[in-house]
């Protein structure tokens, strides 16, 4: 399958332009400068402000929670590893634990079970993901088994693609593609070198180009435990960020590269940068606390003879946890937070959304225990789907009406 054409930005060549926008019904601007430097990528700089701030931000408002912490049934998650909605306002929730879909009705009714454990047609071993194919059918990404099942929304199995299975990644890294087709991880060599490779395929499940997501571009803060053979242990140093990325529908990576600085690149198929996002942001330092807290955290490390050295911990956190592209093209970041903790599984307190030309757009205030990752939460022009755990941990599905409050001109 050949590879889909990128085309550059067209934002045309702007040198040092201020756009202002009054749009916040509270009195604030907002104000950025965007440039095309001299390689081409367009800068967009947005300052601390977002267009809609105030009472013109976006909210979230509660409408629906399905989940119990006591006894059994349909509502009573192990653990949730995706999510999906369809136009009817039904909600799809991979249990991965006991390996089924459970359906919900839009008044949170249950409704049905789609598949269970086991080998035989029609049943997951290691579910990881699951996304719509062609004509509305439910795919579901079965790693143990090696496999794609599809079934209808009623439940019956329609069909199976195999998947290369035995290649692990968690959190999964693929993506389900807005023409039903596929881009799933495997495992390669470059150069002598293990690396991930992404594979897309069609909607027909038939395998075509393999991509190659973005690396860390700076040199990884590691501790290190060498062994007399010359092989040894490597454990990564907290805060020391790494890499966030999604591949988005037209086929470009949005990529963090993790540092204390805000900055978000769009890179195309051919590896250059058609656009870099920036926000005026001051990173949270990392305090004597946290780093005696990640040095208890790492008691594996230096029970087997690792030696922990504090001066490889860096001063500031990551400015950016994770980024995604949501289903109506918006950039969703999470930026750190003083509650930021040791990385994939940093707590959430807002998300910043950005419009798809790069213009900080608004800040999203999130309830308490509202999960980011596994599974990523599902945005809809109306509604965001999510998982929210309690005080006890235990996870309920919520959907959220999205309110964007009319802005006055």
């Amino acid at each position: 399958m050949p590879a889909r054409p990128i085309a550059k930005a067209a934002l045309g060549i702007l040198l040092a332009v201020t756009a202002c926008h009054d749009a916040t019904g509270s009195g604030n601007t907002w104000s950025a400068t965007i440039d095309t430097l001299a390689g081409g990528t367009v800068l967009v700089h947005n300052e601390a402000q977002p267009i809609l701030a105030g009472a013109s931000a976006w909210r979230l408002e509660e409408e629906l929670r399905i989940g119990t912490q006591m006894g059994e049934g349909p509502a009573a998650f192990g653990r949730i590893g995706a999510l999906l909605a369809d136009t009817g306002g039904r909600a799809y929730v991979l249990d991965t634990q006991a390996r089924e879909v459970r359906v919900f009705g839009p008044d949170g009714a249950y409704l049905r079970t789609i598949g269970r454990a086991g080998e035989g047609p029609g049943e997951f071993k290691s579910p990881a993901a699951m996304g719509w194919g062609p004509g509305g059918v439910l795919r579901v990404v079965d790693l143990g088994n090696g496999r794609v099942s599809e079934f209808r929304t009623t439940g019956e199995l329609e069909g199976e693609h195999p998947l290369p299975g035995g290649f692990f990644i968690s959190p999964w890294p693929g993506r389900f593609e807005p023409d039903g087709g596929l881009v799933a991880p495997v495992p390669r060599s470059i150069d002598g070198e293990f690396s991930v490779g992404l594979v897309r395929y069609d909607a027909d499940m038939v395998p075509g180009d393999t991509l190659s997501p973005p690396d860390f571009d700076g040199e990884p803060r590691m501790f290190e435990l060498p062994s007399e053979d010359g092989g040894g242990i490597e454990a990564g140093v907290p805060y020391a960020g790494g890499v966030a990325w999604d591949l988005d529908a037209s086929g470009t990576f949005w990529v963090a590269r993790n540092t204390a600085r805000y900055r978000i690149d769009r890179i195309g198929a051919d590896g250059d940068t058609l656009v870099r996002i920036e926000r005026t942001f001051a990173p949270a330092a990392v305090t004597r606390a946290e780093v005696d807290s990640a040095i208890v955290g790492m008691k594996w490390f230096t029970d087997q003879g690792g030696r922990i050295e504090r001066s490889k911990f860096p001063e500031r956190k990551p400015a950016i946890v994770r980024l995604w592209v949501s289903s109506t093209g918006h950039l969703i970041v999470q930026p750190t937070t003083s509650a930021f903790g040791s990385g994939w599984s940093a707590p959430a307190e807002v998300l910043d959304v950005f419009e798809p030309d790069g213009r900080y757009l608004t800040e999203l205030s999130l309830p308490p225990g509202f999960a980011t990752a596994a599974p990523r939460p599902l945005f809809t022009e109306s509604h965001v789907y999510a998982v929210v755990r309690d005080e006890l941990d235990v996870p309920y599905l919520v959907r959220f009406r999205l309110v964007r409050p009319a802005v006055s001109s």
